[in-house]
């Protein structure tokens, strides 16, 4: 009965995570790992993907994406969460993971995603509107990361 309740009180944080997951990714994924590995979900839900289907914005291929950052950047190469959370986002630490075949490759990858993503911050501030008429809009790589204009 307690491994019921311990396995209900994991999986129910995990989707409320959902809601903050821009600073949190790194522990929605280490609670989505630890629910997956040890299958704690199987007390409420037939499937791993029935589970899933319980975030509302997060498609079970994302859930997946998600959990490879976690593996390779957590687990594999031991980089530090703080680190990980200056690089822009989980989706773009994903898309350079095919450039990260060592611990230093990958380093120097979120170095390089987090200036970008800083610089952007500061130049490309969200705001509510905006007199100027121009715009443009910034393409992501999806095999490096990089931004392009």
């Amino acid at each position: 009965m307690e491994s019921e309740i311990i396995a209900h009180t994991r999986c129910q944080e995990a989707i409320a995570l959902e809601s903050k997951i821009g600073g949190n990714f790194l522990e929605l994924a280490a609670r989505l790992y630890e629910i997956k590995g040890r299958r704690l979900y199987e007390t409420e839900y037939t499937t791993w993907g029935a589970f899933c289907e319980e975030f509302r914005s997060l498609s079970i291929s994302s859930i997946s994406k998600l959990l490879t950052v976690y593996e390779l950047y957590v687990l594999k190469y031991q980089i530090e969460q703080e680190k990980l959370i200056t690089a822009g986002g989980w989706s773009l630490l994903y898309k350079a993971r095919k450039m990260a075949q060592t611990k230093e490759e990958a380093e120097r990858i979120i170095d390089e995603l987090g200036i970008q993503a800083s610089s952007h911050a500061r130049s490309h501030a969200v705001v509510p509107y905006c007199d100027h008429v121009e715009t443009y809009q910034v393409t992501v790589c999806k095999d490096c990361g990089k931004w392009l204009q």
